[in-house]
Order: structure tokens, then sequence, then C-alpha cells
């Protein structure tokens, strides 16, 4: 699906900043998929470890600067999921290796269930009505984070 989506978006579009920056986000994520999927299963060398550090850190940069962006439109589609904190974790774990002679591949850990930001935001669509379900998924969407992460009352 990522694939179909960057090919698509490889097209002659006018991208906005928060288009952008999810295009390269994208990117970016498909090639670390990738990277780490077609390398050793268990064990990575630094070459490989490095290229997949830059790949996971050109992901959360991109994926954190979109999030910025809509913030500031004042939009509700990006958000820094916990999924976003687990990979930054990664991140920070293929860097605290480096020099290391092997590093444990981040695929090792991880089903392509874990990389999905999809699952609770469709959750909240379920019970929409299909003409308006981009707007009450986004209030929705916005209520539970408002929940989840707002000040406490």
């Amino acid at each position: 699906m990522l694939k179909w989506l960057i090919d698509y978006l490889s097209g002659p579009w006018a991208f906005d900043a928060v288009l952008q920056h999810a295009f390269q986000a994208g990117k970016a994520a498909d090639d670390f998929h990738r990277h780490c999927f077609t390398a050793d299963r268990v064990w990575l060398d630094q070459d490989q470890a490095q290229e997949a550090s830059l790949l996971l850190g050109r992901y959360i940069v991109h994926y954190h600067a979109a999030a910025r962006e809509c913030w500031q439109c004042s939009l509700l589609f990006f958000n820094l999921t916990p999924k976003v904190h687990y990979l930054m974790h990664m991140l920070d774990d293929l860097r605290l290796v480096r020099g290391q002679r092997y590093v444990a591949n981040p695929a090792l850990w991880s089903t392509q269930m874990d990389e999905d930001h999809v699952g609770v935001s469709s959750r909240r669509s379920r019970s929409t009505h299909a003409a308006t379900v981009a707007k009450r998924t986004g209030d929705k969407w916005l209520v539970y984070v408002r929940r989840k992460w707002g000040p406490s009352r």
C-alpha cells in the first residue's frame, strides 16, 4: 500500500508543506522497511545499521514536520502517535550501537501491524456516516487525543 501511495504521489502534483513532508516521510518509511526486511533477518553490519538509522531518522523528521504544519494550520490528521515514540526509541538504539561490528536488525522485533498508523483512527471512523467520515473521524480523533494528552482537569 505504501509503495502504491508513493508511486501515485510521485506524479505532477502541487504539494503544500504538509503533503510534501508526508510524501518524504512515506518514502523514508518505505525505504527503511525495505532495507531492514531485505537484510539479514537477525543482524545488520555497520554500514547497514548506519543506513537504517539515516532512513528512520529521515522518516521521523518529516513525520514530525508534517504534524507541526498540521498543528499550525489547525488540522487534525497528523499526530505524534505512540508508534512514532516507539520508532524514536528504535532510532536511539541504532545510534547507541554505532561502531559495533553487528547490530540487531530492527525487523527482528517488528511485524507489519506494529508499523501501521491506521488502526486507531479506523476504529473511530467505523461508526460515522459515509458522507461525513473525514470530518467526524477528525473530530473523534481530536477528542481522543485531548483526552489522552490534554491537560488534566
